[in-house]
C-alpha cells in the first residue's frame, strides 16, 4: 500500500508590527472568512494566539478601541 502525498499552496496576507519586546502578527485565512494571531513578548515567548472569523476581530479592535477612548 502506497500513501498518496498531496502538497498545495495558497496566498495569504501578513501584517507584522513590532513596539518593543511586543511582536504581533495578523494572517488572512485563504479563504479570507478570517485571521490568525499571534502575540509574542520578550524572548519570543508566546502571549497570545489564536485564530478568529473577521466579525469576531473586527469586534475585538472595537471594544479595545471603545475602552481607549474612555
Amino acid at each position: 500500500m502506497t500513501a498518496k502525498l498531496e502538497t498545495w499552496r495558497t496566498e495569504t496576507e501578513c501584517a507584522t508590527v513590532r513596539t518593543g519586546d511586543t511582536q504581533a502578527d495578523v494572517s488572512t485565512w485563504p479563504s479570507s472568512e478570517g485571521v490568525t494571531v499571534g502575540v509574542t513578548g520578550p524572548h519570543g515567548a508566546n502571549v497570545l494566539s489564536g485564530s478568529l472569523r473577521r466579525e469576531q476581530m473586527e469586534a475585538l479592535c472595537a471594544a479595545f478601541a471603545l475602552l481607549k477612548a474612555r
